[in-house]
């Protein structure tokens, strides 16, 4: 696998590349390409996390790609695992 194949998202259902991940933690969603030009109708960069739908036809899997640039994502998941013991704390303090 050549680098820029690392650099895509796939459908965690049928494996069909989706979305560009871009370094600072973006993506990049490109789809389209005219005939005569080579030009791409369609490019979204995308700053978030986002719920995307697989574009293969026969799939149709729903995949989410959350927005943490990688040298951030230990950090997510440790404000993550806080936030859902918080979570789990106050629901067992409930009356």
């Amino acid at each position: 696998m050549d680098n820029s194949n690392k650099r895509f998202m796939y459908c965690e259902k049928c494996g069909k590349r989706l979305i560009e991940r871009l370094p600072n933690g973006m993506f990049r969603f490109m789809f389209g390409k005219d005939k005569d030009t080579k030009k791409v109708p369609v490019d979204i960069i995308i700053y978030g996390s986002l719920k995307m739908k697989c574009i293969k036809g026969t799939c149709g899997h729903y995949n989410v790609f959350h927005f943490f640039p990688p040298q951030f994502k230990s950090m997510a998941d440790e404000c993550l695992q806080s936030y859902d013991a918080n979570v789990q704390s106050d629901t067992e303090n409930t009356p």
